[in-house]
Formats: C-alpha cells, sequence, structure tokens
C-alpha cells in the first residue's frame, strides 16, 4: 500500500483528520501513522487487511 492509497481509505473511513483516530483504532502512535503518510517508514502489511475489515464493519470497535 502507498501512502497515497493510505491516505485515501483512512479519509473514507475518518474523515480530513484521520492519523489520530486510525492511530487509536489499530493502537499505535500517531505519530507512526504521519510516518507513514510522509513515506518515512514502510506501511505494514498487516495494515491493508485491518482496513478492509474496518470499510465493511465501520461500527465494529
Amino acid at each position: 500500500m502507498t501512502p497515497t492509497e493510505l491516505e485515501r481509505r483512512a479519509k473514507a473511513l475518518y474523515g480530513d483528520d484521520w492519523q489520530s483516530p486510525l492511530a487509536r483504532r489499530i493502537r499505535v502512535d500517531a505519530r507512526t501513522v504521519r510516518r507513514w503518510k510522509a513515506g518515512e517508514r514502510e506501511i505494514p502489511e498487516w495494515l491493508e487487511v485491518f482496513l478492509e475489515l474496518f470499510e465493511r464493519y465501520p461500527k465494529a470497535k
């Protein structure tokens, strides 16, 4: 997944201020999400699976 795809998908779930809500939901530091978005860190493969689940079941906690 590219940073652009991450941003597009996360914005669809959480709106323009998506970084902190996503970080809370996947239990990582918000700085980690910002690093993924900036391309400073590789986006882990498991995140794509999580996003697929969140897209299917947006209200699940």
